[in-house]
């Protein structure tokens, strides 16, 4: 066992944000951004934890920290976006996500970008907790990477979570090809 490995830390933190949603999914974060190899990816999930959890100061000085870095100035930037949304709406759970901010988040789960898309994720969850998009999204992102528990995890928190997990739980092959084909029946529903 290797309690200081940074890819188990950033998945600990993924499967206890996504399941209890306090304060103890950040201490696997931080071992994963305080390890020796962290990644773009383990700062855009802990800004993205930090913003759900309604830690915005924190967040800012994460983001700012992962500047300094050399995160990705672009995936920063969503984040932060993220954070400023979060900021102005105060988690109103009424707030809903612009087209704009919901077809970039699309575009980047369909590039393949799955990191920035989970994080991106991640903060629209949290400034708007009622739109099952960002969760799908979430949950899909979770999917290609073979993170299947945390993804089942994310599913169960969207409100028709249980729909898509049943009917993608055969195969892990089946799963990933009804979770794309669901994400853009989403998006065609969200033009409408």
């Amino acid at each position: 066992m290797q309690p200081n490995h940074p890819a188990a830390n950033h998945n600990l933190g993924i499967l206890r944000l996504a399941s209890s949603e306090d304060e103890s999914c950040l201490v696997f974060f931080k071992k994963a951004i305080e390890s020796d190899a962290p990644t773009d990816h383990f700062w855009l999930s802990y800004i993205g934890a930090l913003i759900k959890l309604e830690k915005l100061e924190d967040a800012r000085c994460a983001l700012e920290e992962a500047r300094e870095k050399g995160v990705d100035s672009s995936k920063l930037e969503a984040v932060g976006e993220s954070l400023s949304l979060k900021s102005t709406a105060k988690g109103s759970l009424t707030s809903s996500p612009t087209k704009e901010r919901l077809g970039n988040l699309l575009n980047l789960f369909e590039s393949g970008d799955y990191a920035t898309a989970e994080s991106v994720a991640l903060g629209l969850t949290a400034s708007s907790p009622l739109h099952p998009l960002p969760w799908k999204v979430l949950g899909a992102s979770l999917t290609p990477t073979e993170r299947g528990q945390e993804a089942i995890a994310v599913f169960q928190k969207s409100w028709v979570g249980y729909l898509m997990m049943l009917s993608c739980i055969t195969t892990w092959q089946k799963f990933t090809r009804k979770c794309d084909h669901l994400i853009r029946l989403v998006k065609i529903m969200s033009e409408h």
